[in-house]
């Protein structure tokens, strides 16, 4: 995630919805702040935030201000647990999200294969594609090393080929 933000980005991909804010009336502190970032997060991200230190504070001071509870209550959000694994969940089904599976491997191997690489020689911009592509189909992207392991094992068969 980019570091810096303005105004006007902020408002476009980090505002909550009427249907967002309702999914956090019964939370608060910590508990809401923190599911709020998550949720935004993987809308623009396309996966999960690991720790606070992914979210940009502009990011963390443009949400809080939305739902009234101070930035610095995300410093005691438990990022490993009971409340982030109940999170996650309730996110994913809010927003359509699936969750990623192992069996998706082979089928996005293939689909870089077929429609990007030989189109684009860049290993980070093949990678950049696929997480795009991913985050199109709300798909919950995999772990950066899943991923770079997707685009090399798409490059060998398109050489191969």
């Amino acid at each position: 995630m980019k570091y810096f933000w303005n105004e006007e980005d902020l408002i476009e991909h980090f505002t909550l919805s009427a249907k967002e804010r309702q999914l956090l009336v019964h939370k608060s502190g910590p508990a809401k702040i923190g599911f709020a970032v998550l949720m935004k997060f993987l809308q623009y991200e396309g996966r999960f935030p690991t720790s606070k230190n992914d979210v940009p504070m502009a990011v963390v001071r443009f949400i809080a201000a939305q739902i009234n509870v101070k930035p610095e209550a995300l410093a005691r959000y438990k990022w490993q647990g009971r409340n982030i694994e109940y999170h996650r969940p309730e996110i994913r089904k809010q927003l359509g999200f699936k969750k990623w599976r192992t069996e998706y491997v082979e089928p996005f191997v293939e689909w870089l294969k077929v429609n990007i690489v030989g189109k684009q020689d860049r290993h980070d911009h093949q990678k950049e594609v696929l997480q795009n592509h991913l985050l199109s189909l709300k798909i919950e992207a995999p772990k950066k090393i899943i991923l770079d392991r997707i685009v090399d094992s798409a490059r060998k068969r398109w050489e191969d080929a």
